[in-house]
């Protein structure tokens, strides 16, 4: 009786370990930022670029704004972390306007003269409004190396609504974002 009882007992925990409910998997997004920038007259000068700074919160899961909360999509995650994404975009953006003798990671540049700094200050998608809308903003500095003068600064940001109301909506628009900063700052920096 003993024997049989505790069979019954593991043949009923055994069924019920088995049976609870399917956890989805974690999708991961990527993001393609198109560079479209004016060519600018070139220089000699040479431009290091460092990573920008993030919030801890934004490294790959999809966040979104709901009033002042800043809550994560379940099961949503970006593939790049988006500091990363945004730094490449905008070295891209730089190289492509040509006026740079060098551009790169500040670290991968032979002691650079110009020096790009700056934090991602905002990149989540805004629920408040409707169309919903991919925020993407950044804080940037362009400083002498081996001075104290400030050339520029700014911040800069987009706002892409979402095609439709969906997760899977929010890659396009935020590379549409990512695309608009990272063109508006190689243009101002061009400038310089």
């Amino acid at each position: 009786m003993r024997r049989a009882a505790l069979i019954a007992i593991l043949a009923i925990t055994t069924a019920v370990g088995c049976v609870r409910p399917a956890i989805p998997p974690t999708l991961r997004y990527t993001i393609a930022p198109e560079i479209s920038v004016e060519t600018a007259p070139s220089t000699e000068r040479t431009l290091g670029v460092r990573p920008l700074r993030a919030p801890l919160l934004y490294k790959t899961p999809i966040l979104f704004t709901e009033g002042f909360q800043l809550r994560e999509y379940p099961h949503a995650e970006w593939a790049v972390r988006p500091d990363h994404t945004l730094t490449r975009a905008i070295i891209d953006a730089l190289v492509a306007t040509q006026r740079f003798q060098d551009v790169g990671d500040a670290p991968n540049v032979n002691r650079p003269e110009l020096i790009l700094v700056g934090e991602l200050r905002a990149f989540e998608v805004d629920h408040d409004v409707s169309p919903r809308e991919a925020v993407c903003e950044v804080r940037l500095e362009l400083r002498e190396t081996f001075g104290t003068k400030l050339l520029w600064a700014g911040n800069l940001s987009a706002r892409v609504p979402l095609e439709e109301d969906h997760i899977s909506a929010v890659p396009k628009a935020m590379s549409e974002a990512i695309s608009r900063v990272a063109n508006n700052a190689a243009a101002e920096i061009a400038k310089h």
